[in-house]
């Protein structure tokens, strides 16, 4: 394992083809970094992203914090961020698997996902993305998960039971709520114009029953669920009041 940071300059492309890699003191990108299918890196040290990582069909793990300012790829591998990960730039799954202990999305960052895409979060989950036209996530599966309670911050606009509330609206296919280990939801406003929803196709809750929402999450703000879902049977087409 190399302790110093690895430093890949602008011109630099660096392919990690099926190997194993890991790299103690960090990583700085202003190039381009590859990781091939079964291949496999580990940063210990802090990420810092101003180039292109593409991983397609390996394993990324990013041990001490990240922050993306440029383009990161995930094309069905793994990406696990340990830590906070800072996404001020472009987030793209295809379809993969993308694990963050805590996510903060910037103004200018974004998320690109599609059907069987992934996005689990074990901690605070602050979005405060403006970038709604190319922020994509409505067949995507968004996971909530973890021991304690989590802030979520919500950049999405409210309006109303209607579906343009699914269109360039930072909507989800699924959001799961697991609960099971004792996670508690407070949804906050993630920018700053007032007001704000999510919108989400399937909503479940799991470790809990329907009837015991407004225990698990606190908010001020509406989620919104496609109640013609065959998905969506439990919640009977209802309206849940929010702790």
């Amino acid at each position: 394992m190399s302790q110093s940071v690895f430093r890949n300059f602008a011109s630099g492309v660096w392919d990690n083809g099926a190997s194993s890699s890991s790299f103690a003191g960090g990583l700085a990108n202003n190039g381009t970094v590859s990781i091939d299918a079964g291949g496999s890196v580990a940063i210990a040290g802090p990420t810092g992203n101003d180039g292109t990582i593409t991983n397609t069909g390996g394993t990324l793990k990013l041990l001490g914090g990240a922050i993306n300012n440029g383009a990161l790829t995930n094309h069905g591998g793994t990406v696990e961020a340990s830590g906070l990960f800072i996404n001020n730039g472009a987030y793209i799954s295809d379809p993969a698997t993308n694990r963050f202990d805590a996510l903060t999305i910037g103004a200018n960052g974004y998320v690109k996902g599609g059907p069987g895409d992934n996005f689990v979060v074990s901690g605070n989950f602050i979005n405060h993305s403006t970038r709604n036209v190319t922020w994509v996530t409505d067949q995507s599966t968004l996971t909530l998960t973890g021991p304690n309670a989590i802030d979520v911050a919500l950049a999405g606009a409210d309006f109303g039971a209607n579906a343009i509330g699914y269109q360039n609206n930072f909507a989800w296919g699924d959001l799961v709520v697991d609960v099971a280990a004792g996670l508690r939801l407070d949804l906050l406003d993630g920018n700053a114009v007032p007001g704000a929803a999510l919108y989400t196709r399937l909503f479940a809750l799991n470790g809990d029953s329907i009837a015991d929402i407004a225990s698990d999450i606190s908010s001020d703000f509406n989620i919104y669920y496609d109640s013609s879902l065959a998905g969506n049977s439990a919640l009977n087409g209802g309206t849940y009041a929010l702790r």
